[in-house]
Parts: C-alpha cells; sequence; structure tokens
C-alpha cells in the first residue's frame, strides 16, 4: 500500500485494532470509520466532510438521513413493535444472534423492532442456544448472511427442518420466518440502508 503513496486510507473502525499499527509503520494517514450503525455511519461522513473540506456535501446528505427518518418512523409511531430474532448465518452451518450492536440490529431498531437480544454488553454478535431462543419467544425471525449467501440459507433451511425445537416457535408456527438479501442487511453500513428499511416495513407491519 506504501507504494501507492495514499494521502488517507478509509477503513472500518470494526478493523482499527488490526490496522492502526500497520498503517502507522508503514506512515499511511488513516481514519477509521463507524459502520456499525446507520447513524454512525452518518456521523462519519459530517466528519469526514469536515476533514476534506467537503462540508456542505456531507451536510446534505446527512440531512436526507434525518429527514427521511423523521418520516419513517412518523408512519409507525403509534404502532405495537413487534419482537425480533435476528440469526446471522456463516459458511459451514453455523450462525450467531444479531444484537442492537449489530449493523442488521441496527436496522430492526430504525424500523421501530425490538431485538429479543438487545445490546449484550456492546457485542455485535452472541452465540446462543435455542433453548435460550425460544424463551424470548420472538414474534418474528431474521435469517441474513455474512457471505457465499446460498450456500448459507439453504443450510438454515436444513436447520429449521431438522432440529426439532424450530416448530415449538411461535414465529415459525405463523410463517413469521424471512430470510433478508444481504446486499441490504450485512455487517456494515451502507446506502442501501432505505431499501433494508423499506423491505423491514413490509416484514414488520405487513405492508407488502
Amino acid at each position: 500500500m506504501s507504494t501507492l503513496k495514499p494521502s488517507l486510507v478509509l477503513s472500518p473502525n470494526s478493523l482499527e485494532g488490526d490496522l492502526a499499527s500497520k498503517y502507522e509503520k508503514i506512515g499511511v494517514s488513516s481514519s477509521f470509520l463507524n459502520l456499525k450503525s446507520v447513524a454512525g455511519m452518518f456521523k462519519s461522513i459530517e466528519e469526514l466532510g469536515n476533514l476534506l473540506g467537503k462540508e456542505k456535501k456531507a451536510n446534505k446528505l446527512v440531512d436526507e438521513f434525518v429527514n427521511y427518518m423523521v418520516e419513517f418512523r412518523a408512519k409507525y409511531q403509534n404502532t405495537a413493535s413487534p419482537r425480533v430474532l435476528i440469526l446471522m448465518g456463516l459458511p459451514g452451518g453455523s450462525y450467531l444472534v444479531a444484537t442492537e450492536s449489530s449493523y442488521v440490529g441496527d436496522l430492526v431498531k430504525l424500523a421501530g423492532g425490538t431485538n429479543v437480544y438487545d445490546n449484550s454488553d456492546g457485542q455485535d454478535f452472541v452465540n446462543v442456544n435455542a433453548e435460550d431462543m425460544l424463551q424470548q419467544n420472538p414474534d418474528i425471525i431474521l435469517r441474513t448472511s455474512h457471505a457465499m449467501s446460498e450456500e448459507v440459507m439453504k443450510n438454515f433451511e436444513t436447520e429449521f427442518a431438522q432440529n426439532d425445537i424450530w416448530s415449538k416457535f411461535s414465529a415459525v408456527q405463523n410463517g413469521k420466518v424471512y430470510n433478508l438479501d444481504n446486499n441490504y442487511f450485512g455487517m456494515s453500513a451502507n446506502f442501501n440502508y432505505q431499501k433494508g428499511l423499506e423491505n423491514l416495513e413490509g416484514i414488520l407491519y405487513g405492508t407488502n
């Protein structure tokens, strides 16, 4: 990277612990962006605007986000908040539970859903057994993937078909299990957040 002589390298802050010292060692200036939430992404945009002398463009993007969220929330402010379990599938058949601290958890919160696993001491993802998930009694189960989406979703189908405990979940009994597109529900915040919220709008409130 040093041979490219960049004036600034941008990376997600989830990698700061691994990369900060390496950038410093090769003499490259760096900035780490908060991409764990939509608000964090726009805060980073605001900071970058100040850093790069693009305040007007940055402020315009931030204002668009604020206005969008005001309009979105107004539609459902008097609607009951569904209880949601979010599963993040991994290649190989395993999965983790996404908390409010994860990006997909943040989207669910912005959409008005209640994550049955809130912030879990700031961890983005936690390993929870199915019995504990059952006790949380989610109204809706969302399934997304970190990578290799087609394989992961097939693994989810197998897990839910072969592990009898899932049949005890009211969300499963009521047909409230949904697969999410990881282009909108991945690991890091991006400008597809509006599409993600529109998808959740249909799932949480039956608007589709």
